[in-house]
């Protein structure tokens, strides 16, 4: 499959995003792979925190690849500098984002 260079931004920053789909259909696979893509973003985040509740094989792989922190649960909001740009990703921890003590940036 040829990989596509993007001349415009795909994300903007700040930017909510949602990705759905059945278990085992790849979602995991193909948010690592957007990360891997060159213009994705119209800035590049200076952290990129991925908060899991089960952990992956697949985050070895691509801890790898990227300067990716991987954060079992939630991650404590007070250890994010909000000067830098973060891009925070909840991997089925979205039970958790809805209760007021963990806020989204």
């Amino acid at each position: 499959m040829e990989r596509k260079i993007y001349s415009e931004p795909v994300f903007l920053l700040p930017f909510t995003c949602i990705m759905t789909g059945a278990s085992q259909s790849g979602k995991t696979r193909l948010f690592f792979e957007i990360l891997l893509k060159e213009n994705i973003f119209d800035k590049k985040p200076d952290r990129i925190i991925y908060c899991y509740s089960e952990y992956q094989p697949i985050f070895t792989q691509y801890k790898e690849l990227l300067n990716i922190e991987f954060h079992e649960g939630m991650i404590d909001m007070e250890s994010i500098n909000k000067d830098n740009i973060n891009l925070i990703v909840y991997d089925d921890l979205m039970i958790n984002c809805s209760n007021e003590n963990w806020p989204l940036l």
